[in-house]
């Protein structure tokens, strides 16, 4: 129930409320809320939300706090979690995952 309670929480405070989100980063960073368990590469994502690879990437490069503008740098959303096959490329390419405290602020 905890964990039910925080991923509403943070899908109210995703929503709207924190005005530091483009619309992309949003719909990339739901592929990941709606798929906890799951990694995905850049393609991945791209596939999931019928765009190109390389509009996803700038995106997933914010929320891991590695950006130019660094807004997330002291609190990523998204880690690397693993280097693996990507299932849409064939390549081998680093896969995201949420960051292990995403929710801990809700709790």
């Amino acid at each position: 129930m905890k964990t039910k309670m925080a991923y509403t929480s943070f899908l109210a405070y995703f929503g709207g409320i924190d005005g530091r989100w483009n619309q992309l980063e949003k719909q990339v960073l739901q592929v990941f809320i709606e798929n906890p368990t799951h990694t995905f590469t850049n393609a991945e994502i791209a596939v999931e939300l019928g765009l190109k690879d390389n509009s996803i990437t700038g995106r997933t490069n914010r929320l891991r706090g590695v950006d130019k503008t660094e807004i997330f740098k002291d609190n990523p959303y998204l880690v690397i979690y693993e280097k693996r096959k990507c299932r849409d490329s064939g390549s081998t390419a680093q896969a995201m995952a949420l960051h292990p405290d995403t929710f801990r602020m809700f709790k």
